[in-house]
């Protein structure tokens, strides 16, 4: 039996855990505050259990992605295992199924035209790495809102045909409706169609008996 693609529902967050602590100090938290109210459906790699297949909980979570949180630093780029596991199905993903695609940077680097096509939360003068305290909170504040906002406005598009198909739905049975007072007028003034309507009865009634 072949399997069902996963519903994008999730939030992926890709990081080097050599970056670990902007993670843990700094977002996570925001976004675990988000997940508790039920706002957002988030996934990390620290949610993994002892014993799971990494690898294939790792292909689920991408595969449920709707929206990828980039943690870009120099140590992110250099990972072969993001470069190699995670980033070619996001960027896939984000050009074919229209998954946001979110980078924070967090230390100064060399970004790449495939990354920086994807309009970052921070700009690469000002990384995370440079930022006060005061300003990572502002920053993290501003990347779980993004990452809601960016959730929501898939749901509402997911939306959108259903409320379409209901107008064509409702124009539909007004012009029906139209069509047959259009129709009750004629047969009530014009003798010809009660002619033909009576012509017509015998061979109804014998159709439906």
């Amino acid at each position: 039996m072949v399997s069902s693609a996963p519903v994008r529902n999730k939030v992926f967050i890709s990081y080097s855990h050599k970056d670990a602590k902007y993670l843990v100090d700094g977002l996570l938290p925001h976004l675990q505050y988000l997940e508790k109210n039920k706002r957002i459906d988030l996934w990390i790699d620290t949610k993994l259990k002892p014993g799971e297949d990494w690898q294939d909980e790792l292909e689920i979570a991408l595969a449920s992605a709707k929206v990828a949180i980039l943690l870009i630093s120099i140590d992110f780029l250099n990972s072969p295992f993001i470069a190699k596991n995670e980033l070619p199905p996001l960027l896939f993903a984000a050009e074919d199924e229209g998954v946001t695609i979110l980078p924070v940077i967090l230390r100064p680097c060399d970004i790449p035209k495939s990354l920086s096509r994807f309009q970052a939360i921070n700009d690469l003068s000002r990384t995370v790495s440079m930022m006060k305290g005061y300003e990572r909170e502002k920053l993290w504040v501003k990347v779980a809102k993004e990452t809601e906002d960016a959730m929501n406005s898939h749901i509402a598009e997911m939306k959108v045909p259903n409320k379409a198909l209901s107008n064509e739905e409702v124009d539909y049975e007004d012009a029906l409706e139209e069509t047959l007072r259009e129709m009750e007028q004629r047969l009530s003034l014009d003798p010809a169609w009660v002619v033909l309507l009576k012509q017509n009865e015998p061979e109804e009634k014998e159709e439906h008996g």
